[in-house]
């Protein structure tokens, strides 16, 4: 039971370093630029969609995410931006990990609980019947 609650306290202590660290307030928000464009000359499919990855959200506009594209095509495009939020992403991920260190401790727990009770069965059961002292009445 202490040992678990180690690894919780553990756990804890990481998720909250995680979570205040620098690098976690710098991108709160992650954004990226979604367009959705009809079929052009070069594509098979009715729609194409083209994505710009850590975009700025000011410049999602077609002529900035669509490779060679011309005025008239992106006429046609709807682009979007859309965001996320990255230390939630972050704070699941790191409350999976816990999760599992504690199901794995638990394991590692039960595997070496059984080895020391099959040690010390196989103690209890190597006294023979030669060992056994019969008591002495008290009638002989």
């Amino acid at each position: 039971m202490a040992h678990g609650f180690m690894l919780l306290a553990t756990g804890v202590i990481f998720l909250s370093l995680v979570l205040t660290s620098d690098a976690a307030f710098d991108v709160t928000k992650s954004y990226r630029c979604r367009c959705v464009c009809p079929k052009g000359h070069h594509q098979t499919q009715d729609q194409a969609v083209f994505i710009e990855k850590e975009a700025d959200p000011r410049s999602c506009k077609c002529s900035n995410v669509v490779p060679n594209a011309t005025i008239e095509f992106c006429l046609q495009c709807k682009c979007q931006v859309e965001s996320f939020n990255s230390v939630l992403i972050k704070f699941i991920i790191v409350l999976i990990l816990v999760f599992f260190s504690v199901l794995l401790g638990v394991l590692i727990w039960q595997c070496l609980l059984e080895v020391y009770q099959k040690k010390r069965r196989a103690v209890a059961l190597s006294v023979s019947a030669r060992d056994v002292v019969r008591p002495v009445s008290a009638a002989s």
